[in-house]
């Protein structure tokens, strides 16, 4: 299955003013979803909801939490439901043998700040629940599962900070632990959203297994996310296209029976193809089949299918020892980014 985020790429019939010009219609959608299908391969949207939405508020500025940013919709606002169910129906229409509607909902900058919102008197992350359950119903009463990037409930517990630290013990961990304020709002969590617990690095660390811990001592649906690319590096993926990772995380759902896995690819570090591609190949690998080859066997594999490398060549040196070099120019990219930051300040 695959899960496209469409942004303004898609040329939205209830909505034309989100579309940019190069976005492809509706038609061609369903063709290529209909490509797919054929081939086994389910298409599915990601409309980014209630933050990451510049590319919606850069026209409805009337619908900004606050004024002087685009990144956030005001969850109190009516129209802030108008706009996102109208982007709903053309993303499935134009997707139609999906089964998911990933609504995004992560990393919210700011909510509750504008007096529409004040003026309802609920918290913050009950006003992210709020947007949630109203979205999810929508979408479930139209025949999808949705899908939800789940690190504001663990920000809005103060356990987010703990989840990302790598080298925390697990007594550290079980120490500071405290999900009393997700116990206490556990109604406002919808039953018919899929979380998808993402982790890029290393998923077996401590926090990771009890937060996965949590939501299957609450009965709620969980889906693993890593990542097919580290992101960092512009030409080429590091920590062998992040296959240990794929590998680690792939065992934990199906050891839990989670409801899948699914291996990210943003365009942060760069858009050629064949920085994630390796990755995208070691989701396939483990993912149906976790507990088989290892990392080492499977990068064999994959270079002697990509590059006609024979394991007797001792060729796949190679691949590693460009891996190890990225880490090289990595000073330089950073030095390049921090003038271009003086620059603009």
């Amino acid at each position: 299955a695959v899960i496209w985020e469409i942004e303004d790429k898609l040329r939205y019939t209830r909505r034309p003013e989100i579309a940019s010009p190069n976005a492809i219609s509706k038609q061609e959608m369903q063709a290529l979803s209909r490509y797919a299908k054929e081939r086994n391969v389910e298409i599915s949207p990601l409309i980014q909801g209630l933050g990451h939405a510049s590319y919606i508020l850069k026209h409805h500025w009337e619908l900004r939490e606050d004024p002087t940013n685009d990144w956030t919709f005001c969850p109190s606002h009516p129209q802030t439901y108008e706009v996102l169910f109208s982007l709903y129906l053309d993303a499935m229409e134009a997707m139609p043998y999906g089964r998911y509607l990933h609504i995004g909902g992560d990393e919210i900058s700011a909510i509750g700040i504008d007096e529409r919102c004040k003026a309802m008197g609920k918290s913050p992350f009950e006003l992210q629940m709020m947007w949630l359950n109203k979205v999810c119903g929508f979408i479930s009463e139209h025949g999808r599962t949705p899908v939800f990037w789940d690190d504001m409930p663990f920000k809005h517990a103060g356990m987010w900070g703990l989840m990302m630290v790598e080298n925390a013990s697990a007594e550290e961990v079980n120490r500071r632990w405290n999900t009393d304020l997700l116990d206490e709002a556990i109604d406002l969590f919808p039953k018919e959203c899929v979380y998808m617990r993402w982790k890029y690095d290393d998923s077996t660390i401590p926090a990771n297994q009890k937060a996965l811990d949590w939501y299957q001592a609450k009965g709620l649906k969980v889906m693993g996310a890593t990542t097919a690319s580290d992101g960092l590096c512009p030409y080429i993926s590091r920590a062998h296209s992040c296959a240990p990772y794929i590998q680690g995380y792939s065992r934990i759902i199906a050891d839990r029976k989670m409801e899948g896995i699914f291996a990210t690819a943003w365009d942060d570090g760069s858009a050629h193809w064949e920085t994630v591609m390796r990755g995208f190949i070691a989701q396939g690998e483990f993912g149906w089949n976790p507990y088989g080859r290892s990392v080492e066997e499977f990068k064999s594999a994959h270079a002697q299918r990509e590059f006609g490398f024979a394991v007797k060549d001792s060729l796949m040196s190679f691949l590693n020892v460009m891996e190890k070099n990225a880490a090289f120019f990595r000073p330089c990219i950073g030095s390049i980014w921090l003038a271009q930051s003086c620059m603009f300040c």
